[in-house]
């Protein structure tokens, strides 16, 4: 008995010290001056921020409006690069004058979060190639 106490304690104790790493919020902002796709749901230009859905390190991703309205719930794809990334910024792919969210990094973390691709920018990419387009946050 004594010992299943001692292993218990030691497991809690773990989870208080790591429990932070995995509480951690993902927030994004940035001002977005173009109007743009969110896998299949288009989006007005305006200020919009990246917020994780859930503090336990799932990468589901809230996309926020400046009026704090969620417009889009997103499961992201979480790449642990070993590369710790210059800047905060949302990275968009770019075709002719269209725009979809693609790709979300934050200054001096390693981890990186890829959107999904809709239908429309699937067929866009059958045509033509995409160049990416940086929006820097305004803050984190």
């Amino acid at each position: 008995m004594k010992k299943q106490i001692l292993t218990l304690a030691g497991v809690l104790s773990l989870l208080v010290a790591v429990g932070p790493v995995y509480a951690q919020q993902v927030n994004v902002k940035g001002n977005i001056p173009f109007e743009f796709k969110v896998g299949d749901q288009t989006l007005p230009a305006g200020t919009y921020s990246v917020v994780s859905a859930s503090p336990l390190g799932t990468p589901i991703m809230r996309l926020v409006n400046d009026r704090r309205t969620t417009v889009a719930l997103i499961l992201c794809d979480k790449n642990n690069s070993g590369q710790v990334a210059e800047g905060t910024a949302l990275v968009f792919h770019r075709y002719g004058d269209r725009y979809f969210l693609a790709h979300m990094r934050i200054d001096a973390v390693d981890v990186s979060w890829d959107f999904p691709r809709g239908k429309a920018e699937i067929e866009e990419a059958r045509h033509v190639e995409y160049q990416d387009t940086l929006v820097a946050s305004t803050n984190r």
